[in-house]
C-alpha cells in the first residue's frame, strides 16, 4: 500500500518540478528525504517565511 503526505499544491507542483517520478519513488520517499533535496528543501524554507495566502510558481533555474 502507497503512503503520501499532505502538501500545499505550491508545494507539491514543486516536489514533481525539481523530483522525477522514479526518482521520487526511489529517493525520496520520507517527509524527511524530501527537506534534504536540495532545491525542494530550499524552496520548502523560503514559502514557510512567507502569507500562506499566496500561490508562488516554481521554474527550473537556467543553466
Amino acid at each position: 500500500m502507497q503512503q503520501g503526505i499532505n502538501v500545499c499544491g505550491d508545494c507539491h507542483a514543486a516536489i514533481h518540478r525539481f523530483i522525477p517520478h522514479k526518482e521520487l519513488a526511489r529517493l525520496y520517499n520520507t517527509r524527511e528525504k524530501l527537506l534534504k533535496h536540495p532545491q525542494l528543501g530550499a524552496f520548502i524554507a523560503w514559502v514557510a517565511k512567507r502569507n500562506s495566502k499566496t500561490h508562488y510558481r516554481t521554474r527550473v533555474a537556467q543553466q
